[in-house]
């Protein structure tokens, strides 16, 4: 990554906390950790203000790293242009904003994600990225362990070994999500459903898993995200 795009998401990182009054005194906390960093040196220096619970502290320290990581990763594909936008420092702040506030490892990689992508992504629209940001910050990790399933339903399946058994001559849409959540009841099965069809990310509502199905398997998900559900997994998953 050039010099120039560090500095940039420097000096984004010291405009958005210098907000926070006590911003000054976390700065020392995170130079050393992060000096070491590949590529970035002490970029990301002022993160945190010392009220900040060290939970939290680690938590950005760990996000941080990750986020670093996957900048270089993608170096070749990060529109510099953008960087330096008001419309990048809003959904910036907003993630990190986020990042203390949640702690389920799904929800983390996804506000990864959705910083990376908005930085090489052309396509989606400003106020697309800070709709599927906004969608992230409401899910809970069951929510987004559903649109996982989702997203590539045969994938999923065998890279948790095969969970969901052969095509049986009978079996409904529960019986499947039952099989890959074993460890959910019910009803929260029914709720997280019925939350992803609400918000038009999912096809599937939950007076559909009861109804017996001939055939078939795991490959009955494949059509269960709406297009806007897809896009919005796409988004916030790295490939």
């Amino acid at each position: 990554m050039s010099r120039n795009i560090a500095n940039e998401i420097k000096n984004i990182v010291v405009q958005q906390l210098e907000k926070h009054p006590k911003a000054e005194h976390g700065i020392n906390i995170l130079k050393a950790a992060l000096a070491g960093i590949p590529v970035f040196g002490g970029i990301f220096t002022s993160l945190v203000s010392d009220y900040m619970p060290k939970s939290k502290i680690e938590r950005l320290l760990k996000f941080t790293k990750a986020f670093a990581d996957d900048l270089d990763r993608f170096k070749d594909e990060i529109d510099k242009t953008y960087i330096k936008t008001d419309e990048f420092s809003y959904i910036f702040e907003k993630t990190f904003r986020a990042v203390m506030e949640n702690y389920q490892e799904e929800k983390l990689a996804g506000f990864r994600a959705i910083l990376i992508n908005s930085l090489r992504d052309k396509t989606t629209k400003q106020e697309e990225k800070e709709f599927f940001l906004n969608i992230l910050d409401n899910l809970t990790a069951y929510h987004f362990r559903f649109l996982s399933v989702f997203k590539d339903p045969v994938g999923w399946n065998a890279a948790h070994g095969n969970r969901v058994t052969g095509a049986s001559m009978m079996i409904s849409l529960n019986q499947i999500l039952r099989q890959c959540f074993p460890d959910l009841d019910q009803d929260t099965i029914k709720t997280v459903i019925d939350d992803l069809f609400n918000k038009g990310l999912s096809s599937i509502s939950s007076d559909r898993l009861m109804t017996m199905q001939t055939g078939g398997g795991i490959e009955k998900l494949n059509h269960a995200l709406t297009p806007i559900g897809r896009k919005f997994i796409e988004f916030v998953t790295l490939a």
